[in-house]
């Protein structure tokens, strides 16, 4: 050790003026402190020496390993020199590692033995554990990093790999380069470089290829819509030429109906030759040119033919009823081959969507046939009526969004979206189907809208227009508020509400709001808010049933056609089903028995759960039998047949029906009421739920 001291102190009295040291020339001696150290702290000290020049070695590799680290990231292309510098690097620092870690060990294990002898509490036994403690916190600093060295370089090479493989277009797996990290194999990376710039000329080709393929599908793109537009300018050509033709074959029509009249008062005899029958001319699209020519050939000149406006239309001269007006319309839509519809219940709107958006009119003017997925049964009738029953109960849901109001009392919905879609067009193009293929109609329009159909008028429509009819809304709390305000006072106090005076002011109202003007003004609003702001939907409403000529139908027959529109919002009774019900006669004890207990099941009239709600008897057994709910959807004329089970079947304990034929067939095996009742329960309970409705 040397002694220090004597220096220290020349230097104190030999301060300059300027604050400099003039230190003592005399060199510094070793001074021999003999017997106050013991041999072990001697091995002690010896050992500490080792172990901290290990430990300083270990911190001048791991540095000299970090700028080695950064001089690869900058130069990635392999070097085997650098490779074994590296290598050497690692066995240095894994010797002098297993050296310190093994003395540290040692060194731990001599100071637990000497705590458990009599010396615990020496000096030298903390002089052994402070030794230890500040060498091992030296150690795991220069290990910490050592680790922080390699995780830094190996993030900074897997992120140089992905850039690399970027560059290149090619996607290699995390897995991967995790394998070529671990083998320090980058020689891959350097041959898929080398691969991607030999490809390089042959990918430039490639693309000047698809570049030129590609100019030739724009121009082909453009010829294919330029195409289309001619081809929707002829479609429109057609139609206007489809509408004339229709129109021309009314009026020949018209006028053969008249001269058939005028013959039957009187008029000229003509050779009956000369004239198809009406049967033929009905039969074929052949017969109705070969009437044309045979009219024009028998008929009076132009000047002498009467005012074509004045002739009753040909559906008035057959039969004023509905049920004739509907046949003899159908009779003109429908023809060539069915038309099959095969629907899933539980898709039944979007497929129902899909369908009336992509059908022309040419092909909803063949007969429908509808199949359910995964249900037999044949279609003669009740499917297609099934099938509508449900469409629109689907579509006048109330979370569906397209329509509001009262039940059987509804009004399109102000819906932007529904309107951009043409949903309401989807919707009208669904009824007229409806009313072709079945006479079913769409009964729970409200009335004032019925009438805006026929005559395109708010102020026609407005007398048929109660305020129980409007949807609810704070529109319709306001007017029911200016409705009741029939003092001057109060309607003033309600005009000093900001709510009120800005519907008001939207509605469209100019004139001067006073007590004296409350009526106009209440009309003003409710022809806006049922006409103006739906006045979008009520147009794609019409479209749609425009289609197939049932809205011009409608409009020759508006007080007939009601019913299939309008409909009175009271529940089925049990007198107007028994107005339409026909039952068998009674040739046995049995079927009296059984006659007994169905009317008084009628009688009962039970509500029938079906789990998420309860639907009457008397329409659950309507709907189960003809397949529909309420009596205006039938056809005119339309009877219920109640019959009866063979005798001697006693495992005939469930009434059957025939959506198609309109028929029941009741049990007679039943003894009790209660039996009888229980089992025709379940019976509409299935069938209910069969015919979809949930």
């Amino acid at each position: 050790m040397k002694d220090r001291l004597k220096e220290l102190r020349t230097a104190a009295r030999l301060l300059t003026s300027d604050n400099e040291l003039e230190l003592d020339p005399e060199p510094a001696r070793e001074i021999q402190i003999e017997g106050t150290l013991s041999s072990s702290l001697r091995d002690l000290f010896l050992q500490v020496d080792q172990v901290q020049d290990s430990i300083n070695k270990l911190e001048v590799i791991i540095t000299g390993l970090r700028y080695l680290y950064i001089d690869r990231i900058m130069n990635p292309l392999p070097n085997p020199e650098q490779r074994g510098t590296l290598e050497s690097m690692r066995v240095e620092i894994k010797t002098h590692f297993s050296s310190v870690h093994a003395k540290l060990y040692n060194m731990a294990r001599e100071i637990e033995e000497e705590q458990r002898g009599s010396h615990r509490h020496s000096t030298e036994l903390r002089i052994r554990k402070a030794q230890h403690a500040h060498l091992s916190r030296k150690f795991m600093s220069v290990m910490e990093d050592y680790n922080q060295v390699q995780v830094e370089y190996r993030e900074n090479r897997k992120q140089q790999m992905v850039r690399k493989y970027k560059i290149i277009g090619l996607n290699r797996a995390p897995e991967e380069l995790e394998q070529m990290l671990d083998e320090y194999d980058v020689s891959v990376c350097a041959q898929d470089a080398q691969e991607c710039s030999v490809t390089e000329e042959r990918k430039s080709r490639e693309a000047e290829d698809v570049e030129a393929q590609h100019n030739d599908i724009i121009k082909t793109e453009k010829t294919f819509q330029d195409f289309c537009f001619e081809l929707a300018k002829m479609v429109l050509l057609v139609d206007e030429q489809e509408d004339l033709t229709d129109n021309i074959k009314f009026n020949v029509r018209s006028a053969h109906e008249y001269d058939k009249e005028s013959m039957s008062d009187g008029g000229p005899s003509r050779p009956a030759e000369n004239c198809p029958s009406s049967s033929q001319s009905d039969s074929d699209s052949d017969s109705d040119l070969g009437l044309d020519v045979c009219l024009s050939s028998t008929l009076p000149t132009v000047s002498a033919l009467p005012d074509l406006s004045t002739v009753p239309s040909a559906a008035a001269t057959e039969s004023q009823s509905l049920e004739g007006i509907l046949n003899l319309h159908s009779e003109d839509i429908l023809q060539g081959s069915h038309l099959c519809l095969q629907v899933s219940r539980k898709d039944l709107f979007s497929q129902a969507v899909s369908f009336y958006k992509t059908m022309s009119s040419k092909k909803l003017s063949r007969p429908l046939w509808v199949e359910f997925e995964g249900e037999g049964g044949v279609d003669a009738g009740g499917l297609t009526r099934e099938f509508f029953t449900q469409l629109f109960k689907k579509i006048t849901a109330p979370g569906r969004g397209l329509f509001e109001g009262p039940p059987r009392k509804l009004w399109p919905v102000h819906n932007v979206m529904a309107v951009r879609t043409r949903m309401f067009k989807f919707v009208g193009t669904a009824i007229a189907h409806s009313i072709v293929q079945c006479g079913m109609g769409f009964t729970c329009l409200s009335p004032a809208l019925y009438r805006y159909l026929i005559c395109e008028s708010e102020e026609d429509a407005m007398t048929e227009m109660v305020m129980e009819d409007m949807p609810e809304s704070e529109t319709k709390a306001m007017l029911i508020e200016l409705g009741n305000a029939h003092e001057r006072d109060a309607f003033q106090l309600l005009l000093e509400r900001c709510d009120i005076i800005e519907m008001i002011s939207g509605s469209g109202w100019t004139g001067t709001i006073s007590f004296n003007q409350r009526e106009a003004i209440l009309q003003c609003v409710l022809i806006n808010e049922m006409f103006y702001k739906r006045r979008a939907a009520i147009d794609h409403f019409c479209d749609g049933l425009a289609r197939l000529d049932v809205l011009e139908l409608m409009k020759r027959n508006a007080n007939v056609m009601r019913t299939l529109f309008v409909t009175k919002t009271t529940p089925l009774t049990l007198q107007e089903l028994h107005d339409i019900m026909v039952i068998e006669e009674l040739h046995s004890e049995k079927r009296e028995r059984a006659e007994v207990f169905f009317q008084q099941l009628l009688f009962d009239n039970t509500d029938i759960d079906l789990g998420e709600g309860t639907v009457g008897f008397l329409p659950a057994l309507l709907q189960f039998t003809t397949a529909v709910d309420t009596v205006e959807q039938l056809p005119q004329g339309t009877y219920i047949t109640v019959g009866f089970h063979e005798e001697g079947d006693e495992t005939a304990t469930m009434p059957m029906s025939s959506t198609c034929t309109f028929s029941l067939t009741l049990p007679i095996v039943h003894t009790e009421y209660e039996s009888f009742k229980r089992d025709f329960i379940k019976t509409l309970e299935f069938g209910i739920q069969g015919f979809g409705v949930e």
